[in-house]
């Protein structure tokens, strides 16, 4: 569990990473909260899942709370519905660069593990809709 003292508000982020890139050691570094059991207070990284139902609140109000934790370095945020991921990365300055990949076929990276990861991996098991593909506008 995830809990954002700026706020006092809890969230629950289907995955987080405490990288000790960021950090000097990663033991020591890693901030627990003593009034709410099993979370963190400094991920330097979130992913999160959205669907239909939980996007607009996931997207915008989620990942708004999740930017102003000062130890994160990237918002992974992954769509349930299609092959699509957005990823937020902080730059130095403080601005937030997005990217995202679509189709089976694309890749991300995870800066802080420096991994790159297929979109065909994450979405293996998953049932796909077919999404609509909208025809070009005529110039």
């Amino acid at each position: 569990m995830l809990r954002l003292c700026l706020h006092y508000a809890t969230f629950v982020a289907r995955v987080f990473i405490n990288s000790s890139r960021h950090f000097n050691h990663l033991r020591r570094s890693r901030k627990l909260d003593q009034y709410v059991p099993n979370s963190v207070l400094n991920p330097t990284d979130l992913v999160e899942v959205y669907s239909k139902s939980t996007e607009k609140h996931d997207r915008w109000q989620k990942s708004a709370h999740y930017r102003q934790i000062p130890s994160l370095m990237q918002l992974i945020l992954i769509s349930k519905e299609e092959s699509f991921v957005e990823c937020l990365s902080r730059h130095p300055s403080g601005s937030w660069l997005l990217t995202d990949d679509r189709g089976l076929a694309s890749t991300f990276v995870i800066d802080s593990v420096g991994n790159s990861i297929p979109l065909s991996e994450i979405y293996r098991n998953v049932q796909l809709e077919p999404v609509e593909v909208l025809p070009e506008a005529n110039a």
